[in-house]
């Protein structure tokens, strides 16, 4: 039987839906004849566009790279095929924008022409007040629709995948608490937890349930070697800027506008681009590399680490001024070790969308809900989704045992005797060994139940729920010295 799991501090998708605030798009008409420039700026200001113009394509690149361009006017004709040409590099350099033509009452262009030279929609000369009205008002619907597409597919993915933040626990409620608080606002946000915690889940949850929430969430790695690379990623590059630099692009901070830019592990970044990224966020503008002119963001930066930020800005190597700007709003979420009672309700989420997906309704044994329940996951959630995929790929009838976990869970899925039992003891014995690898956890395991059973392998044996035959294996491995004495025959 299949559980759902509610989060009644998120609206329904519907709800949401109908309460997005759409943000004004931005026009730009090329057009030399100052009559149709006119005309074209008249109407989209009355249905709330924001209008620029242009006389010639040279202007045009400049407001190109200067501000923001939804949709843009320009004749194809214009200068016999130079208006050809550019329409080519607008779809190249910024495939977003939407394009419809201004064509000469002589060209006689057709749909099919329109289709030809890649616009989305075309007018003709004299400019119809009325057919601009309906192209433009269609081309913003079409914009709403692929909005709410975008945020309704988001939505979906963030609540299949927030089951990596299910539970009862004080913190997970603090944590949706989080969340919604700071949703509405635009400053920047740092996160920080450990490998796998769920950093990137709570950053898209913000960006769902934001006023951004029908732009793009976009998210930035920030492990390149080379900090050339970093920049350019971030800030854009004009062409020829440095070797390999064959068109200019724009960037992900001037790309994304509108919307919210996820910028992981955040740390990676050199101290040279932590400083420009605090100008750029503090004086809201970007300078691609290799241009001297800025142009004006407007995004909401969420920042991810793994690490501690503490000690990293005592040492200088992370900017202070930065940490200080990023952490207005800062989010600590603690690893699934200290939060146990967690463990079991995430466990049954992802089995739950793991059937959803095989159409197999699976069942746990208690010594597999007991290995899973003990085991210290340095991994976190991510490394306990893994861990339950494998076992569900290994078991054909829906019932998971023991045996359907690797091996070392089979080793140590029984050893109730061994174990702390209280939930203190446990957080107590997941702390102590948050920081080891398996192997490390396995070897102090056998260790001590050794030393508990003052060197009696049958009674360690029993006590850590294996075969006598294994605990000789590994004593051998590990390279072990016990004392036979007191050692019961089998």
């Amino acid at each position: 039987m299949l559980r759902n799991f509610d989060l009644p501090h998120f609206p329904a998708i519907s709800e949401h839906l109908s309460k997005i605030r759409f943000p004004p798009l931005y026009v730009v008409v090329i057009d030399a004849e100052e009559g149709s420039r006119a005309i074209c700026e008249r109407i989209a200001s009355g249905l709330r566009f924001n209008i620029s113009s242009a006389k010639d394509i040279v202007a045009a690149r400049a407001l190109l790279k200067s501000q923001t361009v939804n949709i843009l006017l320009v004749d194809p004709y214009s200068r016999a095929d130079h208006g050809y040409l550019f329409i080519d590099e607008v779809k190249q350099l910024h495939p977003e924008i939407v394009i419809i033509a201004i064509a000469p009452t002589e060209s006689k262009m057709t749909t099919l022409d329109a289709m030809r030279v890649g616009v989305v929609d075309y007018l003709v000369k004299p400019i119809d007040p009325h057919r601009l009205t309906t192209v433009l008002e269609r081309t913003r619907q079409q914009f709403r629709t692929a909005a709410r597409t975008r945020l309704l597919r988001e939505q979906r993915h963030s609540r299949r995948e927030f089951g990596s933040l299910v539970g009862t626990s004080r913190h997970l409620e603090y944590i949706r608490r989080f969340i919604s608080s700071v949703a509405t606002s635009n400053h920047p946000i740092l996160i920080q937890g450990e490998t796998g915690s769920g950093k990137d889940l709570v950053a898209r949850s913000i960006h769902i349930n934001s006023n951004r929430a029908s732009e793009s969430f976009t998210r930035l790695d920030c492990n390149s070697p080379s900090t050339i690379l970093q920049g350019s990623e971030l800030f854009g590059h004009e062409k020829g800027a440095f070797r390999g630099a064959d068109v200019a692009e724009r960037g992900l901070l001037a790309a994304a506008e509108g919307g919210t830019v996820l910028l992981d592990e955040i740390t990676d970044l050199s101290l040279e681009l932590q400083f420009s990224l605090l100008i750029a966020l503090q004086q809201k503008k970007v300078t691609p590399i290799g241009s001297k002119q800025s142009r004006p963001i407007s995004v909401r930066v969420i920042a991810t680490t793994s690490r501690d930020l503490g000690p990293m800005v005592r040492k200088g190597w992370f900017r202070k001024d930065l940490f200080t700007f990023l952490a207005i709003s800062n989010l600590h979420i603690m690893p699934l070790r200290e939060r146990p009672e967690d463990i079991q309700e995430t466990m049954r989420h992802i089995l739950d969308r793991i059937s959803l997906r095989t159409a197999i309704s699976y069942t746990v044994s208690e010594e597999f809900l007991a290995a899973i329940t003990r085991y210290s996951w340095p991994g976190n959630v991510r490394e306990l989704e893994n861990t339950l995929e494998n076992a569900c790929s290994r078991c054909s009838n829906g019932s998971l045992s023991l045996q359907n976990l690797p091996l070392q869970f089979q080793e140590f899925g029984n050893r109730s005797h061994y174990l702390p039992q209280s939930s203190l003891e446990r957080q107590d014995f997941y702390r102590e060994t948050a920081d080891l690898t398996m192997i490390e956890v396995e070897r102090r395991m056998i260790l001590s139940a050794l030393k508990d059973a003052q060197g009696d392998k049958t009674q360690a044996a029993r006590r850590l729920g294996i075969g006598k035959t294994t605990l000789y294996r590994k004593i051998k491995e590990y390279g072990f010295e016990t004392e036979p004495a007191n050692e019961s025959r089998p």
